[in-house]
Parts: C-alpha cells; sequence; structure tokens
C-alpha cells in the first residue's frame, strides 16, 4: 500500500527543559501494518553523524512510548550524549486505531521501524549504522524476535532486556488482568478507561507518573482505541508467550555475549526462579538482578537507576569491542 500523505508528521518537545533533549514525534512508515502507518516515537535532539550506534527502546505494554521519557533522558546523558536514542511506541497504543495488533504484528512492525531509521532518518550512515536494542518486558520478547529473524538485514550488535517477558507471561498477571483481557472484557474495561473524566485521568497520572515530562507525554494518549489494544495485545501475550521457544533459545545460544538480562528481584512478571534457571543454563552470560526495591514498571520511578546499570554495561561492551 502506498503511504498516506495527507496526515503530516508532527514533531513536539517532550517538555520545556533541558534544552528539549527528548522530541516526541508522530512518523509515517513506509510500509503499511493492516493498513496503518501512523508511529509514535520519542528521539533524542541529537545528529551524532560521527557515531554509527544507534540505541532502540522498544517498549513494553502499556506501548506509550512517553513513559520512557525520563529513562530515555537519562541513558542518554549517562552515555555522555554520545549516541542518538530512539524509542517506539507499540502500533495502536496510541491515537485511535479502529484496528487490534497482535504481538506478531508488532514483532512485524519494528522492523519497519528499523528500515525507516536506516533509510529515513540516518539515511547518510545508512550503510554502516549499527543498532543496540533495549527491550523492556514484553518489549525483550519483541527484540529478541527481531534480533533472530532479521538478523541479516540490520546489524544488532547488542541487546539488553529490561525484566523480560519471553516465557510463561500468563502466571504473572494477576486476577484483574487475567479477565481483563479476556475476548468478553476488553471493550466494556476499554469503555471505562475512555470515558473516565480528565481530571480522574489527570489525578491518577498525577500520583503514578513521576515528571511533567511523563504527564504531559501519556495522558493524552489514553482512549477507548488505545485501550484495547493495549488489553488485546496483553492477550495475545498469553497465548504466544509459554515456554521458551525455539527462536529465544537460537539468541541465547548464538548471542548470549551479546546480551544483557536485568531481572526484577520480586517481580511477579519475572520470578526469581526465572532469573536461576537462565544463569544456570548459561553461567558465563550477563544475567544480573536489579538493585533492591527496583521494579518491573521501573520507568514510573526508577529510571536513573537502571539507566546507570544500562550505560556503564553499554559503555564496557563497546569499549572492549573496539
Amino acid at each position: 500500500m502506498i503511504p498516506p500523505t495527507e496526515t503530516e508528521v508532527t514533531a513536539t518537545p517532550s517538555s520545556n527543559n533541558n534544552n528539549n533533549i527528548v522530541i516526541e514525534e508522530t512518523i509515517q512508515l513506509h510500509r503499511d501494518i493492516k493498513g496503518h502507518f501512523e508511529t509514535d516515537i520519542l528521539y533524542t535532539n541529537s545528529n551524532n553523524t560521527n557515531n554509527d550506534v544507534k540505541i532502540v527502546v522498544v517498549s513494553g505494554n502499556p506501548g506509550i512510548v512517553g513513559f520512557y521519557v525520563e529513562f530515555i533522558k537519562q541513558l542518554y546523558f549517562k552515555l555522555d550524549q554520545k549516541y542518538d536514542i530512539v524509542g517506539v511506541s507499540h502500533i495502536g497504543h496510541c491515537g485511535k486505531l479502529n484496528e487490534q495488533f497482535t504481538c506478531e504484528d508488532q514483532i512485524e512492525h519494528k522492523r519497519i521501524v528499523l528500515e525507516y531509521l536506516v533509510n529515513t532518518k540516518y539515511a547518510s550512515q545508512k550503510n554502516t549504522v549499527k543498532f543496540i536494542l533495549i527491550g523492556h518486558s514484553v518489549g525483550s520478547y519483541i527484540s529478541l524476535k527481531v534480533l533472530n529473524r532479521f538478523k541479516d538485514q540490520f546489524t544488532i550488535i547488542k541487546q539488553i532486556n529490561l525484566f523480560p517477558t519471553f516465557r510463561n507471561l500468563y502466571d504473572g498477571l494477576s486476577p484483574f488482568i487475567k479477565l481483563a483481557v479476556q475476548n468478553w472484557m476488553r471493550a466494556p474495561v476499554a469503555s471505562f478507561l475512555h470515558y473516565v473524566p480528565n481530571f480522574v485521568k489527570d489525578t491518577i497520572l498525577g500520583q503514578v507518573l513521576p515528571t511533567d515530562d511523563m504527564r504531559v507525554a501519556v495522558q493524552h494518549k489514553i482512549n477507548y482505541w488505545s485501550a484495547l489494544n493495549i488489553l488485546y495485545m496483553a492477550y495475545h501475550e498469553t497465548l504466544d508467550i509459554t515456554k521458551v521457544d525455539d527462536e529465544c533459545k537460537q539468541v541465547f545460544d548464538n548471542r548470549m555475549d551479546d546480551l544483557l538480562f536485568i531481572y526484577g528481584r520480586t517481580d511477579p512478571y519475572t520470578p526469581l526462579n526465572f532469573f536461576q534457571e537462565l544463569k544456570a543454563s548459561y553461567p558465563n552470560g550477563s544475567i544480573e538482578l536489579a538493585a533492591e526495591g527496583v521494579p518491573h514498571a521501573f520507568v514510573l520511578s526508577h529510571s536513573t537507576t537502571v539507566a546507570e546499570r544500562v550505560s556503564n554495561w553499554i559503555i564496557d561492551q563497546l569499549s572492549s569491542s573496539s
């Protein structure tokens, strides 16, 4: 399909602070997913043409990349502003798309986003650009699939898996979420979230989100259509993410030296035995526990702590390979 031309690309600062370090943009991709091209991204207000390494952050679920404003900003500064960083929303989780997208759709979507980055955003470096993927929660599962399926299309040199959910996802869901993702419950729950008065949403977000950057980036994204997609994707996660599948195992067996895994100490989605079993299978891998008290949804309260560890690992890895 040919992308629509009537929708303009919009770019707005996520904050008025720090010289607009992180920019939010709605882009039109060159290829569609189920007839839709629009995608929300965040990117650092930089253009390091002398550095071929680009960092791509793949959201968890909800796939609203505005949750990652503070993490991206902190990571950017802790890497001494040497690397361009792009955060990617899941298609359908922002805006009002009258379509629903599975995990498989989201994997293909990330492939198309990487194509866009290579051929458009970083076109001047298209023959040399290299990616580091950072996947959070189900974003880790998606990134592992991208790394395995499209290794001949993109140069992905490292992947970081933060609180990764690539196995037994359903077991970690709360009873409410297990109910909310069912076919007969998704629409009523999405309707409730859509019709909650804005002042109630603002109050809730004010309590949950720690910075103005995040509140501004997220507050207008939550509506019936986005909520429906968040729940629909979560339902498909419960179907797709059971045992550690062969694709993930292939990546672990062939690329473990290029991977970092950070697990929570008290994370219901990735319990301690997941960490222990992966560490036992790959004792030399960079598989570790997060600092005490860092939750699965670290972007809400512990972005600085996680960015510190991620930046140190990236620096060590790239310095040892240079």
